[in-house]
């Protein structure tokens, strides 16, 4: 049997194939859905701000811009903070 191994935290996880194959589909859908939430927030947003852009590449450097402000909002108000952030 073959086995992967990582160090997390000064901790030695040791992990057969299986378990590595089962580890990434699980980080890969996760990634996905988290692609797909801010896309969709991204949309609303656009729809909301009657938002339009010419290319994909601007629609690409538009999301970009929108995804580190989504999770910078995400991350601020899951804080104890005395106000909260959102787009606009």
């Amino acid at each position: 049997m073959v086995f992967n191994w990582k160090i997390i935290e000064s901790t030695i996880i040791i992990f057969t194939n299986s378990q590595m194959r089962s580890l990434f589909a699980t980080a890969l859908a996760g990634a996905v859905t988290a692609s797909t939430e801010v896309e969709s927030a991204f949309m609303a947003y656009i729809v909301q701000f009657n938002k339009s852009y010419s290319t994909v590449d601007e629609y690409g450097f538009r999301l970009s811009h929108f995804a580190r402000n989504h999770a910078n909002i995400i991350e601020h108000n899951a804080s104890d903070s005395s106000f909260a952030l959102g787009h606009n």
